[in-house]
């Protein structure tokens, strides 16, 4: 592997810098197996066969339903974590989305009960080597999302990465499957150009560093160049921006927005901004991502082509919720001095149980310090992003709607039904 020599000023965490990251990348790149002998043409005419991972998460759920329907699709793989309720955890989350849990029952469907980074994923010899003489392409979908964890909490999830490349690597045609990674916007999150981040490979690893899920996304993105380089397999990293509701309007209540506005029930207000939002529903952009496996290009982008104003959104939800729109300063001071007082009592304690967005006050203050310091980001704090190679290759995702106040009420519907739009826990 080649060196990668430290750029002047660039950041440091403790004793690590971010060209510490280039021993990850060099390590999980290392001996990459050869293609096999005598290498053949798939058979002409052949539909496509995808392995896909993680598809009980919310995001990998709509992408795998949208597969199932995709008449050029003749099989779906779906790998999920080995504990032999794949299959039921698969029908709840398709019933609790909306989605057709008839198409699980159809023989275009297999659910493969999967260890990612264990040799061979752990599952039978017989049903690998099926896999391996058929499947076309790759998504690789499932990771592990905590922001706060350091990059070696990831190494799984990296060497899940390298494991489904020399799988396709080992593949008996000439034209391997392709390797469809997904990305994510956070690999942008010390980005100090303006303007919208062109389509094209990170060359410095301090664009991530300091967040070890965006750091893990970073080196993943390199050893599929580093695999596309040396073996000539064809990947395509899909960096991922903000994704919202599903199709009947829920959105996870763990996240931070759901929170932020829970927070209007206690600090009697929401916060305003004179920014851009760039979110793509969940059903929309995991159709986007199937259809961007056919991508020529080996980097894209998917977030919303059409970002709309912040108070887009907010106003109706403060309007629903009958609260005045603040400044984001103001709105961050009352839900910090909620608890000022409180500091280390059981009284701090059941506050953050109730209003989630206590949870949450690193990250907004954050977010506070980004927009002083880098004023041309969006509202969320992340950089722009270019999406010609994107629209190109996505037809559903250039045409996609704006988003708007009726969008949000469906959020707030499903809050409601849910019960977590509520005083009580």
């Amino acid at each position: 592997m080649a060196s990668h020599p430290q750029p002047d000023g660039a950041p440091s965490i403790g004793l690590r810098t971010p060209q510490d990251l280039w021993r990850y990348v060099d390590r999980f790149s290392a001996n990459l197996p050869a293609r096999p002998v005598n290498l053949v043409k798939r058979p002409p005419g052949q539909t496509d066969v995808v392995l896909i991972t993680g598809t009980t998460g919310g995001f990998g759920c709509d992408a795998l339903e949208h597969l199932l329907r995709d008449e050029t699709v003749q099989l779906v793989y779906a790998f999920n974590r080995k504990d032999s309720h794949a299959l039921e955890r698969q029908r709840k989350q398709f019933a609790a989305r909306g989605l057709d849990s008839s198409l699980l029952d159809t023989s275009k469907f297999r659910m493969v009960e999967a260890v990612l980074h264990e040799p061979g994923f752990g599952i039978d010899a017989e049903v690998l080597e099926e896999i391996r003489t058929s499947v076309t392409h790759i998504i690789l979908n499932a990771w592990t999302v905590n922001f706060n964890r350091p990059i070696t909490s990831f190494e799984e999830d990296i060497q899940g990465v390298r494991n489904s490349m020399d799988l396709a690597l080992s593949s008996p045609f000439t034209n391997a499957p392709a390797v469809i990674f997904v990305g994510s916007i956070t690999v942008f999150c010390n980005w100090k150009m303006a303007g919208p981040v062109p389509e094209i490979p990170i060359d410095d690893p301090a664009s991530s560093f300091g967040m070890g899920y965006a750091e893990s996304k970073w080196v993943s993105e390199r050893i599929l160049q580093n695999v596309a380089l040396e073996r000539g397999a064809h990947t395509v990293v899909v960096r991922v921006g903000q994704i919202e509701g599903d199709r009947m309007g829920h959105w996870n209540e763990r996240e931070w927005f759901p929170s932020l506005v829970k927070s209007a029930l206690f600090q009697k207000c929401l916060p305003k901004q004179d920014k851009t939002v760039a979110w793509v529903p969940s059903y929309e952009a995991a159709r986007a991502l199937v259809e961007m496996r056919h991508s020529l290009d080996p980097i894209i982008h998917l977030v919303h082509p059409r970002p709309v104003p912040w108070d887009t959104i907010m106003v109706p939800i403060a309007r629903e919720l009958n609260v005045p729109l603040v400044p984001y300063t103001a709105w961050l001071s009352a839900l910090e001095g909620s608890i000022a007082s409180e500091r280390g009592s059981t009284k701090e304690v059941q506050a953050m149980r109730l209003n989630r967005a206590l949870r949450l006050l690193p990250l907004f203050k954050d977010h506070c310090k980004k927009m002083e310091r880098m004023p041309e980001r969006d509202a969320i704090g992340f950089v722009f992003l270019g999406m010609d190679k994107a629209m190109r290759v996505s037809k559903s995702l250039a045409s996609l709607p704006q988003l708007d106040g009726e969008r949000a009420m469906l959020w707030l519907a499903a809050w409601r039904k849910s019960g977590f739009l509520s005083l009580q826990e």
